[in-house]
C-alpha cells in the first residue's frame, strides 16, 4: 500500500536584530535567516529587540499582510491553503524615535527576506 504523510507541524523561530550601523541581520537555529522554509500549519514566531512590524507586499502565507510585535515578538501560523512559493517581506523597527526598514526603499542591497512554502 502507498501512503503519503503530510510532514508534521512545527515551530520555527527567526530572530531579527540591527548592528550599529543598523544593517539588519536574520537567523534561525543559529543559521541565516534570510530566507526561511516553512509547511502549511507550520508555526513560527520572530523576535526583535525592540518593536517591529513585517509586512507582505503582495501576498502573505500568514492570515494576514501585516503583523506587529507585542513585546518584541510576533508568533503567527502558515495557512493551510498558502500557495507554495516565496513570499518576500519587509521589516519596521522601531528604536529610539527613529523607524529603520528592511530593505531600504530606493536603495540597491540584499534582497528582501523571505518565507518559502514548500510541500
Amino acid at each position: 500500500m502507498n501512503t503519503t504523510m503530510a510532514p508534521a507541524e512545527r515551530h520555527v523561530h527567526v530572530d531579527l536584530d540591527m548592528d550599529p550601523e543598523h544593517q539588519f541581520h536574520y537567523r534561525t537555529q543559529g543559521r541565516d535567516g534570510h530566507r526561511v522554509v516553512l509547511h502549511r500549519g507550520d508555526s513560527v514566531t520572530f523576535t526583535c529587540a525592540g518593536e517591529f512590524s513585517i509586512w507582505f507586499a503582495n501576498r502573505s502565507p500568514f492570515e494576514v499582510a501585516g503583523l506587529h510585535s507585542r513585546h518584541s515578538f510576533i508568533t503567527t501560523r502558515v495557512r493551510a491553503d498558502a500557495s507554495y512559493g516565496a513570499y518576500a517581506y519587509s521589516v519596521e523597527v522601531m528604536q529610539d524615535d527613529e523607524l529603520f526598514t528592511d530593505p531600504q526603499s530606493g536603495r540597491r542591497g540584499p534582497a528582501s527576506p523571505e518565507i518559502i512554502i514548500e510541500a
